[in-house]
C-alpha cells in the first residue's frame, strides 16, 4: 500500500471549472504543509501545465510509450508540489483505462513520498475515469447550478458510488450558500429515491462566481495565490476544511487551523 491518499475530482460535463479547482485545491493543501502531486488525467484536453504556467518536456504519454520514466515526467511546481502532465495528442486515447492506471501505479514511487495525489479527470464519466475511481480514496464531484450540470452530477455520483464510499459534492459558480445547499439536497434526495444502495454523499461547499478567478486564469496564475484575501479563496479553504472533517475524518493540525483563521481575519477586516 502506498502512503498517499488519492483524490479524484470529476464532473459529468465540461465547463464547470474542474481543472482550475484542482490546481488551486492542490496549491492550498501544499500551503497547509502537505506534500501534494496533481495528475492531469484530462485525456485529450490537458490544461494543468497552462494553469501552473510551466513548460512541459516529457509527459505521462511518453511513459506509456516507454520513451520516458516517471522521474523525467514529474515537474516540481514548488517545494513539495508536483505536476504529472499529459499531452494533447490522440495517442493517449489508444490506451485503455486499466492499462493507464496500472502503468502509473507500477512506475511511480512518488505515492510513497507524498500525502495527497489530486487527479484532474476528464469531463465525463467514461471507462477511463471509472478506472481512476477504483483506485481513489476519495471522489469529489464538481457541479454548477446549471440544470445540465446538476443532471450530470446525479449520474456521476451514482456511478462513483459503485467504486468508492467517500464521496463529496462541490457547487462551483454558485452565488449563494442557500442555493448550493438546496441543489445538494435535491441531488441527494433523487439519489436516495432511485438508488438501491445507501449512498452517503458529503456536501463540501460552494464557490461563487468571481472576477478574481477569471483574471487569474488570463494571467496563467492561481487565484488563491494572486488573491489570497478574496472570497473565492476563503470559500475554497472552507471546502478543504469540510473535506478534512467529512471525508478524511481527521483532526486538523495547527498549521491548517492557522491557515483558516488568517483568511477569516482578512475577510473580516476587508468586509
Amino acid at each position: 500500500m502506498h502512503k498517499a491518499k488519492i483524490i479524484t475530482v470529476a464532473s459529468g460535463k465540461g465547463g464547470v471549472g474542474k481543472s482550475i479547482f484542482c490546481a488551486n485545491f492542490a496549491y492550498l493543501l501544499n500551503q497547509m504543509g502537505y506534500k501534494v502531486a496533481i495528475l492531469d488525467a484530462n485525456f485529450g484536453l490537458p490544461s494543468q501545465d497552462i494553469i501552473f504556467n510551466v513548460t512541459v518536456d516529457k509527459t505521462f504519454t511518453d511513459l506509456l510509450k516507454a520513451s520516458a520514466d516517471m522521474a523525467e515526467v514529474i515537474i516540481e511546481i514548488k517545494e513539495e508540489l508536483y505536476l504529472i502532465p499529459i499531452d494533447s495528442s490522440d495517442e493517449i486515447c489508444l490506451y485503455d483505462g486499466k492499462y493507464i492506471v496500472d502503468r502509473f501505479l507500477d512506475e511511480t514511487t512518488l505515492l510513497d513520498k507524498i500525502d495527497y495525489l489530486i487527479i484532474d479527470s476528464a469531463p465525463s464519466i467514461d471507462p477511463k475515469t471509472q478506472e481512476l475511481f477504483k483506485i481513489s480514496d476519495h471522489i469529489i464531484i464538481l457541479s454548477t447550478n446549471d440544470p445540465a450540470s446538476i443532471t450530470s452530477s446525479y449520474t456521476s455520483l451514482k456511478i462513483a458510488s459503485k467504486y468508492c464510499d467517500s464521496i463529496g459534492l462541490v457547487l462551483n459558480m454558485t452565488d449563494k450558500k442557500e442555493d448550493a445547499t438546496l441543489i445538494f439536497n435535491k441531488i441527494k434526495n433523487i439519489i436516495l429515491k432511485h438508488s438501491d444502495n445507501n449512498i452517503e454523499i458529503a456536501y463540501l461547499g460552494y464557490i461563487s462566481p468571481s472576477n478574481y478567478i477569471s483574471r487569474s486564469s488570463l494571467k496563467r496564475a492561481l487565484f488563491v495565490k494572486e488573491y489570497p484575501n478574496s472570497l473565492a479563496t476563503y470559500q475554497l479553504n472552507e471546502t478543504i476544511y469540510n473535506f478534512f472533517i467529512k471525508l478524511e475524518h481527521k483532526v486538523l493540525n495547527s498549521k491548517v487551523k492557522k491557515s483558516f483563521s488568517v483568511i477569516i481575519n482578512h475577510l473580516i477586516e476587508k468586509f
